[in-house]
Parts: structure tokens; C-alpha cells; sequence
């Protein structure tokens, strides 16, 4: 039996003109992305995903001006 993988979340996205916003603008999903899954829709608000991943044990490993990356062990 193999261990069990890390599960990765790969969020990019864009601010929105005029506004204080952000919304995906691709993702990508190893392993799974449990509960999180209907946050991750290209144009939604990166806040919720967030919020989702992190409340679902997933913590950032990297951060820049547009890219999110998130693993949950």
C-alpha cells in the first residue's frame, strides 16, 4: 500500500479594474480539493476559495503577485 500524497491547490489570478477584487483566472487540483471544489470556478472571487481552503486544513506554501499555491497533508 502507498502513502497517501499530499493534496495541492495551484490558484492564478487577476485583479478586477476599479475594484478591490481578485477572481481566478486558472487553477489546478492534485489530489483533491475536498468541500473546496465549488469555490474553484474561473471568474469567482479568490477570497472564497481561500477561505475554504484554509478552514479545510490546506496551508499556503507560496504567494506572489498572482499565484496561490496551497497543500494540505
Amino acid at each position: 500500500m502507498s502513502p497517501r500524497t499530499n493534496d495541492v491547490v495551484l490558484i492564478v489570478f487577476e485583479s478586477v479594474p476599479r475594484t478591490r477584487r481578485f477572481r481566478i483566472s486558472d487553477f489546478a487540483v492534485i489530489g483533491s480539493a475536498g468541500r473546496c471544489r465549488e469555490f474553484l470556478k474561473i471568474g469567482e472571487d479568490v477570497v472564497h476559495a481561500e477561505s475554504c481552503l484554509l478552514r479545510n486544513n490546506f496551508r499556503v506554501v507560496f504567494e506572489s503577485s498572482n499565484i496561490l499555491l496551497f497543500v494540505r497533508n
